[in-house]
Order: structure tokens, then sequence, then C-alpha cells
């Protein structure tokens, strides 16, 4: 198996490849995201897997899409992007 980095949150531990420090870096140094940040983990499994577990454990919290933070549009979303394939 591959290195792991670990990310605390209130307490709870979330081991995960370390391959995803970028996104612990990202996660540990800002409170706001905007979805271009984080639009570009989701193509990764791990990655969108552990923003999910976030999200349902409530430790993200979604507040929508705010256009002045927001670099995509929603019309370049399309159900490809979701589905965990990490090929581009």
């Amino acid at each position: 198996e591959g290195d792991v980095a670990t990310l605390y949150v209130a307490g709870e531990a979330f081991a995960v490849s370390a391959d995803l420090t970028p996104l612990l870096a990202l996660l540990t140094r800002h409170r706001f995201y905007s979805p271009g940040q984080l639009r570009p983990y989701l193509k990764e499994t791990e990655a969108s897997a552990l923003l999910v577990q976030l999200l349902n454990e409530g430790y993200l919290v979604y507040e929508g899409l705010d256009d002045e933070y927001d670099e995509y549009d929603d019309e370049e979303y399309d159900e490809d992007d979701f589905d965990g394939d990490d090929e581009e």
C-alpha cells in the first residue's frame, strides 16, 4: 500500500492516500471553498469520497453556487463529471 495522510476534523481522523495532500492542504488552510477549487477533486474517486463523507457528517456545508466565486458555468457540468472515473 502507498503512503497515508491523515486529516483531523473535530477530533475525528480520516486516513487517505498521501496523493491527496494538496486537497488536505486546501481544506485545512481555508474556511470557504469555491466550486472551482473543489471541482478538480470530484474526478478522483478517493477525493470525492472524502468530500462526500465530510458533507454527510456535517464537517463541510454546501451553501450553493455564487457566481462571484465560481469560475465554472452550470452548463459545463454534466453527469460524466461526477462518475468517479479518474480519466479525463
